[in-house]
């Protein structure tokens, strides 16, 4: 299996980010909590890598008020690693520097049904729900060390197959 590319989508219309280089430019000093209504008029310029076109885009929601970023999540077959903490961080960050400025709502997608998972089930014996429930625990645990702010919706794969099944007869 190749690399994975990780990306965002940031306005539910396609408009990606990539995570190899994403930066957050943000022209804004650290505030108490509660300043929102005191940031919306604060200027603050956010550039993002748009896989799309290649290059580095001004950060302009359609909704002035509301954002949503969805992410790829962990494949929960293992402990996590860097690899697993890496886009993790990076969400993280991002998600805190548009909260700042927007209300955000945040998913990060968890798969849990996957080769490796029922490979790992079949080493340890477990049906493959224990272990992507162990492993989603693991995960949680590590993510807290590193003080990651949990998403605000963490679908399931196995919660989405027939709309997964649905997608992909569409696409084909």
């Amino acid at each position: 299996m190749g690399r994975k590319s990780l990306a965002c989508t940031l306005d539910g219309k396609g408009t990606s980010s990539s995570v190899r280089r994403s930066r957050c430019e943000a022209g804004f000093s650290e505030r108490g909590a509660g300043a929102r209504s005191q940031l919306a008029s604060f200027p603050m310029t956010l550039r993002l890598h748009d896989t799309r076109v290649g290059e580095k885009r001004r950060f302009e929601p359609l909704d002035p008020a509301r954002v949503t970023m969805y992410v790829c999540g962990p494949t929960v077959y293992n402990y996590a690693h860097i690899g697993n903490a890496r886009p993790a961080v990076i969400f993280d960050l991002l998600a805190r520097v548009l909260r700042r400025r927007y209300e955000l709502i945040f998913a990060r997608n968890i798969t849990d049904v996957d080769d490796k998972i029922i490979k790992r089930a079949n080493q340890e014996g477990l049906p493959s729900s224990e272990v992507a429930e162990k492993y989603i625990q693991t995960f949680y645990e590590d993510m807290d060390i590193l003080n990651i702010l949990r998403a605000d919706v963490e679908p399931r794969c196995t919660e989405h197959i027939p709309e997964m099944i649905g997608l992909t007869e569409r696409l084909i």
